[in-house]
C-alpha cells in the first residue's frame, strides 16, 4: 500500500501477507511495484519500472528506472544504471554512470563511468568518462579521467 507525503510516494509494504520493507520517497519512485522486496527508491521516477526486483537502492532522479528483475544493484546520481533491466550486482556512483548497462558485476564510479556499456560484465571504472565507450568488454579496469 503506498500513501504520500508532501507529495513524494511512500511505499514501506508491498501488498499480500509478505512485508517487503521497500522505501519510496520521490514523485513516482517505485511506480510498478508488485513484488519486489528490500528496494529503496530516493528521487524522482527512481525505481521507476521495478516490479519484482529486489535488494536495489536507487538514489537520485531517474537512477535504476528502467529495473524490473534485477536484484542486489546500487545507483547513485542522476540517471546512474537508467537502462538496466535485469542485470544484477552493479554499482554505479555518479550522473549517467553505467547508463546503458545490461550487464551483471560491473562497478563505475564517475561521472558517465561505463556509459556505454550494454552487455560487458565485472568490469570495475574509476574517474569520470573512464571506460566510456566500453560497450561488451568483460573484465576491465580503468582508472582515472577517460581511462581506456
Amino acid at each position: 500500500m503506498a500513501f504520500k507525503i508532501n507529495n513524494n510516494t511512500v511505499i514501506p509494504n508491498s501488498s499480500g501477507d509478505t512485508v517487503c520493507q521497500n522505501l519510496a520517497v520521490g514523485v513516482c519512485a517505485l511506480n510498478s511495484l508488485t513484488t519486489g522486496c528490500y528496494n529503496v527508491g530516493l528521487g524522482y521516477a527512481s525505481l521507476y519500472v521495478n516490479t519484482g526486483g529486489n535488494y536495489n537502492i536507487a538514489i537520485g532522479a531517474k537512477s535504476l528506472f528502467n529495473n524490473t528483475t534485477g536484484c542486489s544493484n546500487t545507483a547513485v546520481g542522476y540517471n546512474s544504471l537508467y537502462l538496466n533491466t535485469c542485470a544484477n550486482y552493479n554499482t554505479a556512483l555518479g550522473a549517467f554512470s553505467l547508463y546503458n548497462n545490461t550487464g551483471s558485476a560491473n562497478t563505475a564510479v564517475g561521472y558517465n563511468g561505463l556509459a556505454a556499456n550494454t552487455t560487458g560484465c565485472y568490469n570495475t571504472t574509476l574517474g569520470a568518462n573512464s571506460l566510456f565507450s566500453n560497450t561488451s568488454g568483460f573484465y576491465n579496469t580503468a582508472l582515472g579521467y577517460g581511462g581506456l
